[in-house]
């Protein structure tokens, strides 16, 4: 659900009242969220699984009615393809799902940056851009992306951290949050068949191109991670600690406008 707006949304001249869990906002519907719910197994292919959920009404708080999910996962060569689906049983709701795996295309093995800054990304349907307030709230205004600004990941391949030498990267996602934490919007346009992001690392050789049928994504540069997770024991480099650092990753989440339910 990325962030609802001051922890209020209204349906049909009702106002509910959701978790403010992200200062004065909801962040991902609450700290009781599906990311730590059990969920239900209910296919198994060779090339692919799929998980369901039922969340029941107000489970997460102001979150109403009961709302039945799945997500399916399935593999081919060099694609992982990911199709989600939920509809509330019984009464409207706001619902906007997302993908948000944590990628670092080094597997933390380039010994001499560990960082995602020297990752490159390249959105060229990515004009637009939310204006955010300092708790990384879109504002309500959708702004032109000019080349060579901060958010320019359209007009040419740049490494993330590009802008790093510029005023305006520290706090740029927020009071204390450096880099990216925002939400972009793509051409109305564009072939929604077509990859409309590449992320890719010079010193790995890795590239990873997202299609995707949603109309906005959400960057975020792990700004906020506290130094105290581990990553896996195969990643890193011997003689280095095994914990992912503060701008160590990237989630790249697909999905439709942050806050939309407010705008």
């Amino acid at each position: 659900m990325n962030r609802i707006g001051n922890g209020q949304y209204s349906i049909d001249n009702v106002t509910y009242y959701t978790q403010k869990n992200d200062g004065p906002n909801t962040l991902h519907s609450g700290t009781n969220n599906w990311s730590f719910r059990n969920w239900n197994v209910s296919k198994v292919t060779n090339s692919s699984i799929t998980f369901s959920i039922y969340d029941a009404s107000n489970s997460s708080l102001g979150m109403i009615g009961g709302v039945t999910a799945s997500v399916t996962y399935s593999v081919s060569k060099n694609k992982w393809n990911i199709v989600m689906d939920a509809i509330s049983n019984d009464q409207k709701t706001p619902i906007m799902l997302t993908q948000h795996t944590y990628f670092q295309l080094d597997a933390f093995a380039r010994p001499d940056n560990r960082t995602i800054w020297n990752h490159t990304l390249y959105m060229p349907e990515a004009k637009r851009v939310l204006e955010i307030d300092g708790n990384a709230l879109p504002t309500g205004v959708i702004a032109n992306v000019s080349k060579g600004d901060i958010s320019d990941f359209w007009s040419a391949p740049h490494q993330l951290g590009f802008a790093s030498g510029n005023a305006g990267f520290e706090n740029n996602c927020g009071n204390g949050c450096h880099g990216y934490n925002g939400n972009w919007a793509f051409s109305d346009k564009r072939n929604k068949k077509a990859t409309v992001l590449t992320l890719s690392s010079e010193w790995s050789g890795i590239k990873a191109d997202l299609v995707t049928d949603q109309d906005a994504v959400v960057l975020y540069t792990c700004n906020w991670n506290d130094g105290k997770t581990e990553f896996k024991s195969t990643q890193g480099v011997a003689g280095q600690d095994k914990f992912i650092p503060r701008d160590g990753c990237i989630a790249i989440e697909a999905q439709d406008y942050v806050d939309g339910i407010n705008q």
